[in-house]
């Protein structure tokens, strides 16, 4: 195999977002995104409009270095997106012409917006994972890593070739990993999709900070722990290795959708990811504990939403006509959807605000209005809270002047009896026809649900997956309320939160089955499935119904037959 590219990126080390030290401001660069721009707006005029400026030629078209008109700074980071393909596909082809029998690949570290992300790294997993024979990444365990790897290679065979478990610095070594560490680590990951595992690295390093760490073997090449747990691991899986390359994860009947667009739009509101990566990784924490089966799905992929029955589009605040159209059509043909507030109330395509939110007339289409919007700081309630936010020096003068009624988090009263935590944004919802499920104020909602043609919409006035970080009782029983009506159930009808379950299968035929336990203190579970099950470390046996005590740390791959 041929790894033509380690960990893409644009500028490493730097990836903490500053304004001032973003790349790239050179010459080169400034010919090359005046051809990209004229390339795609065709001619100065179209740039204007939707910029808003009033060049009279291509190269008068200014380097953006300010974050505040968001258009121009969302084509720079997504120009710099482009160089970083062209280069990677560049290497791809170098190694198909020159060695054209074997897989040629590049691994990334996946955009999980955290360190990773579309304004200072640039690398677009989605996009790139196209050109690749497989599909590989930096990754460890998780309800982040993995999920997006698998969901940007789109049905191509991933591998782990960089795990990071192994760790560590001069300041602080590697840890001692045994074998149950290393089942907790990799056998989810498999349970997902992954095809295989590379430790970086087999030998410790000896020069520098991350001396004398990482190594798979001792510094005299004598064995560690981790030596004989990976000997293990690998020697227990061996036999089924055939078995497990044919054997893939269930079609996720949820989608939760990431934009590089979107994501450089929240970056040029707040200057940092931290309310959208917040938002999005609520939602994947929730789908990931319970057991749920989700893809993230890009803006093309949207084009094609058969596969899923709920769509979740948080913090959704910037989108295209031609995501619009496409969500739109999906939902009247029979999807869910689930929004926050001003969905669609920045548009792309005209470089401009919408009138109206939901925006690109979905207003109408949908009788679903926010008839009166703020922000949650600015809400009269018991506490207030200090703004901690970038805001423009002529706010910033307004607040220090006024200062704040409110703060980060807003209660939603649900009509069930529980409180849904929202944050940062609100509004207030005027829906004809809706089922008005939650109140902060007497006269309007803030949470509604409604029919859509054949589909559904839950439409939140403020922001639920950042709101839940004040707390997940409201948000997971709201969450579990939506998944139930729109018929989407756990991985082999799983009961139980913090036991995590992954079946994998040879067509429709289930072949192995993963169980975690991620609960601090024992647990149980009782699954549906057919035949019968042997734990491959652990040798326990299953059946069908049965309730499965788990100890504490439990995780194994079981063999179904």
């Amino acid at each position: 195999l041929w790894d033509v590219w380690n960990e893409p990126e644009l500028s490493y080390p730097q990836r903490d977002g500053a304004l001032d030290k973003l790349a790239c401001y050179c010459d080169h660069c400034k010919v090359e995104f005046h051809s990209w721009l004229e390339n795609k707006y065709k001619n100065i005029e179209t740039l204007n409009e939707v910029w808003g400026r009033n060049y009279r030629s291509w190269d008068q078209v200014e380097l953006p270095k300010s974050t505040l008109t968001f258009k121009d700074f969302i084509d720079w980071r997504e120009f710099h997106g482009y160089t970083l393909l062209k280069e990677a596909k560049w290497r791809l082809a170098m190694t198909k012409e020159l060695d054209p029998t074997r897989i040629s690949y590049l691994h990334v570290v996946p955009n999980t917006t955290q360190p990773f992300n579309a304004v200072t790294t640039c690398m677009d997993d989605f996009e790139i994972s196209k050109h690749c024979d497989v599909f590989a990444a930096t990754m460890n365990n998780g309800p982040y890593f993995t999920p997006q790897v698998v969901s940007a290679a789109q049905g191509k065979v991933c591998y782990n070739v960089e795990s990071h478990i192994n760790g560590g610095t001069i300041t602080m070594h590697q840890p001692v990993i045994t074998l149950n560490d290393l089942l907790n680590d990799f056998l989810p990951q498999v349970g997902m999709g992954i095809k295989g595992f590379m430790f970086w690295q087999y030998r410790p390093e000896v020069l520098g900070f991350e001396a004398p760490n990482w190594g798979v073997v001792n510094l005299d090449g004598s064995d560690r722990v981790v030596t004989r747990s990976a000997e293990k691991f690998g020697k227990t899986l061996k036999p089924y290795n055939d078995k497990l390359m044919k054997s893939f994860p269930a079609q996720a009947e949820v989608a939760i959708w990431k934009s590089q667009k979107n994501e450089i739009f929240h970056y040029c509101e707040h200057g940092n990811f931290n309310s959208l990566a917040n938002s999005i990784n609520a939602y994947s924490d929730f789908l990931y504990k319970h057991s749920y089966g989700f893809n993230y799905v890009n803006s093309a992929m949207l084009n094609d939403l058969s596969p899923y029955k709920v769509l979740i589009m948080p913090s959704a605040y910037y989108l295209t006509q031609q995501e619009v159209d496409a969500i739109d059509a999906w939902v009247n043909k029979g999807g869910v959807l689930l929004s926050e507030a001003h969905f669609g109330a920045y548009n792309d395509n005209t470089g401009r605000h919408n009138y109206n939110m939901p925006g690109f007339g979905l207003d109408k289409k949908w009788g679903i209005e926010e008839v009166e919007t703020s922000t949650t700081y600015r809400l009269k309630m018991p506490e207030k809270e200090e703004v901690n936010l970038q805001v423009v020096s002529d706010v910033q003068k307004f607040l220090d002047d006024f200062g704040t009624t409110g703060g980060k988090y807003v209660p939603v009263a649900m009509n069930d009896g529980t409180v849904l935590w929202g944050a940062f944004r609100f509004a207030k919802i005027q829906a004809e026809d809706a089922t008005a499920l939650g109140y902060f104020t007497r006269d309007y909602p803030t949470i509604v649900t409604k029919k859509i043609g054949k589909g559904k919409v839950w439409y939140c006035g403020t922001n639920i997956g950042e709101g839940s970080e004040k707390d997940k009782s409201g948000f997971n029983t709201f969450l579990t309320k939506i998944l139930s009506e729109s018929g989407v159930k756990t991985e082999l009808d799983a009961n139980k939160k913090d036991v995590w379950v992954k079946g994998l299968y040879e067509k429709e035929k289930l072949n192995f089955m993963v169980i975690r336990n991620m609960d601090k203190e024992a647990s149980s579970v009782e699954l549906k499935f057919k035949g019968k099950a042997r734990g491959l470390f652990s040798g326990m046996e299953l059946k069908p119904g049965e309730d499965i005590s788990l100890p504490v740390e439990f995780c194994d791959l079981f063999v179904v037959e």
